[in-house]
């Protein structure tokens, strides 16, 4: 991951962190076993450094209001609502979330193409 990531970044790409990725890692790091305080240390220090601008990241600013709920419920562009995605094993709701933060960016943005970068073959088809 570390290698595609360096090759990514030096081909000029950008990365912006959904805010639902910084609370599904935080869970993460909450449930694992061994060094949790040094994942978590590593973790935490990440989300400051990008705070501060110091990280080749940015933190993705979302609202979780009424618009964003309407399309997370409705499949943010999947093709499935929520509850087909939820009732199927399909995407879990931290994904539709991360789908729905990936849409509302590019909605405000200039990018012409914005991607999801993720190993979880599932999200990524909706990338």
């Amino acid at each position: 991951m570390r290698s595609e990531y360096r090759e990514l970044y030096s081909t000029g790409a950008e990365f912006i962190v959904p805010v639902t990725t910084l609370i599904e890692t935080a869970n993460h790091i909450q449930q694992c076993r061994g060094k949790r305080r040094d994942a978590a240390t590593r973790f935490v220090n990440m989300v400051v450094s990008a705070q501060r601008g110091d990280a080749p990241w940015v933190v993705q600013e979302v609202t979780w209001g009424g618009d964003f709920v309407a399309e997370m419920i409705a499949g943010a562009e999947t093709g499935s609502s929520l509850l087909d995605h939820l009732a199927s094993g399909r995407l879990g709701g931290g994904d539709m979330a991360i789908v729905v933060e990936r849409n509302m960016f590019q909605r405000t943005r200039f990018y012409r193409e914005v991607k999801i970068w993720t190993r979880d073959l599932e999200l990524a088809s909706y990338s």
